[in-house]
């Protein structure tokens, strides 16, 4: 029988987290899923410790290769997947047990593409990660960076098939959910904290810091201009225009304002919005200071 969910986890050296993430999928209160599990290369002893949680669990796949990287190993995963519905996991957090079975809920409650939580805090950080309920509220926190914890992710696969990560550049979760609202995704995070993310000072989102925040600049502004043109009908070259200074950009803002109802987007484009716009635009010019060379995406 094929599942209705297909639970991806790619690891690599991840022996120390590993184990404890494997069970919290399998402990899940609901069951019609499969895990696929593909160790990247790992040097750490992680697939030995794989094989010792899945017991030959016919509810789990276990790959294993040589090391290619993050993006390779979803694409590989993705292909593997038989459910309708993708769920994110990383290797070194822990779900809830009622996670997919909530998350399944809301998706079909509130007719959703992609679905995310609020995320709790453990190893160097501590406290609760909260995200938009709202589709709009995800439409307007794409200005200023990803509207999800991804490893929380719940996704219909043919929307993740259709569009598919890109290799070029290392904010490819950014990247994907502006282009799935670009598409039409409705989006959405279930009000409840259903993962443990782990924070670590091995994590690529520390240490490419700098490549990260000029790629996702690019992203940020690519959803502004077309947020604009969407909403207000505005042309491409106004759009452009709108982000010169921080005044122009406010607005702008205030003018996107009022094309919302919600009160989570309109909270998001308020005085709070400008200041996490200059403060993003700030950290991005001060990282070409320093490194002119760092490239991004378009």
């Amino acid at each position: 029988m094929t599942p209705a969910v297909s639970v991806i986890l790619p690891v690599y050296n991840q022996a120390q987290y590993i184990g404890a993430a494997i069970q919290s999928i399998l402990q899940q209160t609901y069951q019609d899923f499969e895990l696929l599990i593909l160790d990247d290369g790992s040097t750490d002893g992680s697939a030995e410790v794989i094989v010792a949680h899945i017991q030959g669990n016919p509810k789990v796949m276990f790959l294993s290769r040589d090391h290619r990287g993050l993006v390779p190993t979803l694409h590989e995963l993705l292909t593997q997947a038989k459910g309708d519905y993708i769920a994110r996991m990383d290797g070194d957090d822990i779900a809830h047990p009622e996670r997919l079975e909530k998350q399944l809920k809301w998706i079909h409650q509130y007719q959703l593409d992609i679905c995310g939580t609020f995320l709790t805090l453990t190893g160097r950080g501590r406290g609760l990660w909260r995200y938009p309920i709202s589709h709009e509220g995800c439409e307007v926190e794409l200005l200023f960076g990803i509207p999800f914890g991804n490893p929380s992710v719940v996704a219909k696969k043919e929307i993740l098939n259709s569009l598919q990560y890109f290799q070029d550049f290392l904010c490819e979760d950014y990247d994907l959910w502006q282009r799935a609202w670009a598409v039409g995704g409705k989006m959405g995070n279930v009000p409840e904290p259903l993962l443990l993310y782990r924070i670590h000072h091995r994590q690529r989102s520390r240490s490419h810091r700098r490549t990260m925040i000029y790629q996702s600049s690019c992203i940020r502004h690519r959803h502004w201009q077309a947020l604009l043109q969407k909403k207000l009908g505005w042309s491409a070259e106004q759009a452009k225009a709108a982000n010169a200074q921080p005044w122009t950009w406010w607005r702008a803002a205030q003018l996107l304002r009022q094309t919302y109802q919600d009160s989570e987007a309109k909270r998001r484009l308020g005085t709070a919005g400008l200041f996490r716009w200059c403060a993003h635009e700030l950290e991005f010019t001060l990282t070409q200071l320093e490194s002119p060379s760092v490239k991004g995406v378009s």
